[in-house]
């Protein structure tokens, strides 16, 4: 099927959710964000699209720094909520009792319960369509050792990771299907 509707564009999930934190002054906020992406290894940079009339945002614009926290799907009521209201209403981290921990280097703090979090000082904002795209550098990790691989890879027998799929829903990795596929490959010669 071909279609120039494109109100429907969702393919590309599922995405790895993030809640991306800011703090300005005494207020610190969280929202859910799908469009996030890991960007360079040197420097470390980590991107997140988010749209000017999110309270987080302008936070983020004032602060020039954020987190990013990635959380499991038994925190799915967080993951959701802090997507589905605004931080100029509610006092989020009060309403859905969000545990923080101090960050080593920025004034932001982590989520407590995440797997994993990055600290980020913010090096670009580009506009891009209706969002603007946030490059932090990534001046600490936060992790959950007990969740990893030996190779530092996400353990999908130890973590139920969030996935959101697009118009509300998640689904998480099935440990059964994870295919571990060899770094070198065979090319078939011509006949």
């Amino acid at each position: 099927m071909i279609t120039k509707d494109i109100s429907g564009y969702y393919q590309f999930y599922p995405c790895i959710v993030t809640l991306v934190g800011a703090r300005r002054k005494d207020k610190v906020n969280f929202m859910a964000a799908a469009w996030n992406a890991g960007l360079s290894f040197r420097p470390p940079l980590f991107g997140v699209s988010i749209h000017p009339k999110r309270f987080t945002h302008d936070m983020i614009v004032d602060s020039e720094e954020f987190t990013c926290n990635f959380l499991s799907m038994e925190h799915i009521d967080i993951i959701h909520g802090t997507g589905r209201v605004s931080g100029r209403d509610y006092d989020k981290v009060k309403l859905f009792s969000i545990p923080l921990e101090k960050s080593k280097v920025i004034n932001c703090p982590t989520i407590e319960s995440a797997y994993a979090a990055y600290e980020c000082k913010l090096v670009h904002r580009y506009p891009v369509g209706d969002h603007n795209f946030f490059v932090g550098k990534v001046v600490a990790v936060h992790y959950n050792k007990n969740v990893l691989t030996g190779k530092n890879l996400l353990n999908p027998e130890k973590i139920n990771f969030s996935l959101y799929l697009g118009s509300n829903s998640y689904i998480s990795a099935d440990p059964d299907s994870v295919q571990i596929m060899p770094s070198e490959i065979e090319i078939p010669m011509p006949q």
